[in-house]
């Protein structure tokens, strides 16, 4: 997804963990680098729609 090899020169493991999270939820994810920065794209990503269900108390 994030492209490159992780080697010796890079620390962190902070895009190994975005780029697992990503597709382990079926999405899809690019890193743009421009001169005036990073930006981290992300698609399919879904809406929660369902509404909590409410607990019933008694009377």
């Amino acid at each position: 997804m994030f492209g490159g090899e992780y080697g010796d020169g890079r620390r962190g493991l902070g895009l190994l963990i975005i780029e697992r999270v990503v597709s382990g939820h079926g999405w899809t994810g690019q890193a743009r680098v421009t001169d005036a920065g990073t930006r981290f794209v992300f698609s399919g990503v879904g809406t929660v729609t369902e509404t909590p269900a409410t607990a019933s108390r008694p009377e």
